[in-house]
């Protein structure tokens, strides 16, 4: 029912389309949205704490996959949800990959603030980790702070 709502939000403000994980216990549900007369989706599917859609980007129709992140806050998870990324990208054949959304993570320990030195040391190794070998952007972000 939300998600329904969340598309009448769209309705007559031009050719959206849309893919969703909803929301599971007290976390957040996941909504990728995209306009059609730029792109056209050819696939999309969710999995635990990730929304992926496969289509075409701009007039060139080059193919792209998209995946959306909205990562849980135990690392054990977070750790599972890296490496089901992995196997997407090294398993995906586009033309280009965008990895982006909340990754509930740091890559420097100054990033968050109260967390226990040994926890966040683990929590940069992780994220490092899977950086390498995913092999994303880390995009510099300035003006504010962003976990």
């Amino acid at each position: 029912m939300l998600m329904n709502g969340v598309a009448k939000q769209y309705e007559g403000k031009g050719n959206f389309g849309w893919a969703f994980r909803a929301a599971v216990g007290r976390s957040g549900g996941i909504i990728t949205v995209w306009d059609s007369d730029v792109s056209s989706c050819s696939s999309w599917w969710h999995m635990e704490g990730a929304v992926v859609v496969n289509g075409f980007w701009g007039e060139e129709r080059t193919e792209c996959s998209l995946v959306n992140i909205y990562a849980p806050c135990p690392l054990s998870e977070r750790v599972e949800l890296w490496d089901r990324i992995c196997y997407v990208v090294n398993q995906n054949e586009s033309a280009c990959i965008c990895i982006c959304g909340d990754f509930n993570s740091i890559r420097r320990m100054e990033e968050r603030v109260g967390t226990r030195a040994e926890s966040g040391r683990r929590d940069v190794a992780v994220l490092d980790n899977f950086i390498r070998e995913a092999g994303p952007i880390d995009l510099p972000i300035h003006g504010r702070s962003y976990t």
